[in-house]
């Protein structure tokens, strides 16, 4: 399992992070599935609301110049929101992520969405470890936990999005600035050149 901080990057310039942040407060809440994720004990948990927006051709030249490799390769940049819908703690039904954006990412979490929130990849039973792009499970019955990270704020990490993955105990609004792409020896470099 691929997963690594990429210290050697700098923090999100404070204009750029300030004008998604403003972005986001008042946004509308879409996507809201309605479905529910069967937990292990048979209880079932509220999917939690996903929203990604594109940005500007600012950010398009912010991530040319800091990170040169992507220049040349075919990447999406946006910034998504995971939030809470129930008012309880919820989690984002695992899934992988759309062929749009590739299977590869670069995320610079904003706000963690609570205390305890963790990413989890699985592997599904009687599956590939790798999935097709919008790969969705609703039962963890169906799932062996592969690995799990608790991101902090304020930090750039790389991670495969093609594995199945979920985002769990999701109490407030989670936010990050990501980058998609889909070269897997450009994954390998930028792990070789930014991660300690």
């Amino acid at each position: 399992m691929k997963i690594h901080s990429l210290l050697n990057l700098p923090q999100l310039p404070s204009a750029l992070l300030d004008h998604i942040t403003a972005s986001i407060i008042g946004a509308p809440m879409q996507k809201v599935s309605g479905r529910k994720i069967v937990q292990l004990d048979g209880s079932t948990a509220d999917d939690a609301v996903y929203n990604r927006w594109p940005l500007s051709q600012e950010y398009t030249e912010y991530v040319n110049e800091l990170i040169p490799e992507l220049s040349n390769s075919n990447f999406n940049i946006g910034f998504q929101s995971i939030a809470n819908s129930s008012g309880q703690l919820c989690q984002l039904h695992p899934h992988t992520d759309g062929a749009v954006r590739g299977p590869f990412c670069i995320a610079f979490l904003i706000s963690t969405g609570g205390m305890d929130v963790e990413t989890i990849w699985w592997q599904q039973h009687e599956q590939d470890l790798l999935r097709s792009p919008w790969s969705h499970v609703w039962d963890l019955a169906s799932l062996d936990k592969v690995d799990s990270v608790v991101f902090p704020e304020g930090r750039w990490n790389i991670m495969r999005t093609d594995l199945i993955h979920s985002v769990q105990n999701i109490d407030t609004n989670r936010v990050a600035f990501t980058i998609g792409f889909f070269d897997e020896d450009l994954f390998d470099l930028i792990q070789e050149k930014y991660a300690l």
